[in-house]
């Protein structure tokens, strides 16, 4: 059971991220980006970013130790997974609403369980189409000729 917990509070962060990352990789490759520096001294902007898995090395190195202690600081803090809350129940209001403990609230969570279910493998097919393609986008889909590796 406890093991059960721990994977069920696992898969939950998990699809929220893959939602977050499906949304995000959608969004940039509209074209929108921040309009600001990425690097303190300007000499790369959000702009400057490509979509996709090129922007894995396109980010300096101190973006991603910034990255990297953002998501630690979360992970520590706010969004810490308290024991004796359900698992991914962080006692937040989710749009300005929050649920009581019932038949509501558990269609919800299973709803969002089966969001986030279809978001990893959603965004596991945009990597790899990035990856066969160079856009998420499938082929025969206007802008995308031929495979390139």
């Amino acid at each position: 059971p406890e093991q059960f917990r721990r994977y069920r509070e696992v898969e939950i962060k998990h699809g929220r991220v893959a939602m977050a990352a499906t949304l995000g990789y959608i969004v940039a490759e509209t074209g929108l980006r921040w309009p600001a520096a990425l690097t303190l001294d300007g000499s790369v902007s959000f702009s400057d970013i490509p979509n996709g898995i090129a922007a894995i090395p396109a980010i300096p190195g101190l973006g991603w130790v910034q990255i990297v202690f953002l998501v630690g600081c979360l992970e520590a803090g706010p969004l810490a997974q308290s024991e004796d809350a359900a698992p991914g129940d962080l006692g937040w209001k989710y749009f300005g609403v929050k649920y009581e403990d019932g038949d509501v609230k558990a269609d919800k969570l299973n709803k969002e369980l089966s969001n986030g279910r279809l978001a990893m493998f959603g965004i596991l097919g945009m990597l790899v189409e990035d990856k066969l393609t160079g856009s998420f986008l499938p082929l025969g889909v206007p802008g995308v000729d031929q495979m390139t590796l």
